[in-house]
């Protein structure tokens, strides 16, 4: 399936990679991509466990901040 995917797209080389490189990401993409939707909506008692993790990955880039509220602005109602 991934060749298929990386064979069906036509990138372009640019500063920000070749073509080569975002064939194989592509490829990469379609991958994952397919072996997420099989475990979400394949039968429970379907054969064969499945060593991929449901659903996309978490992000690594750390933890969302916490939303901060400042004081209320005067004329204006507190937010719930």
């Amino acid at each position: 399936f991934a060749e298929l995917v990386a064979g069906a797209c036509n990138p372009i080389d640019d500063v920000r990679g070749t073509a080569r490189y975002r064939r194989h990401a592509i490829g990469v993409l379609a991958r994952r991509q397919l072996g997420w939707t099989w475990d979400q909506y394949r039968p429970p008692d379907a054969p064969g466990p499945s060593a991929r993790p449901r659903g996309p990955p978490a992000p690594s880039r750390g933890a969302a901040a916490p939303a901060v509220r400042g004081p209320p602005v005067k004329g204006n109602p507190p937010c719930p």
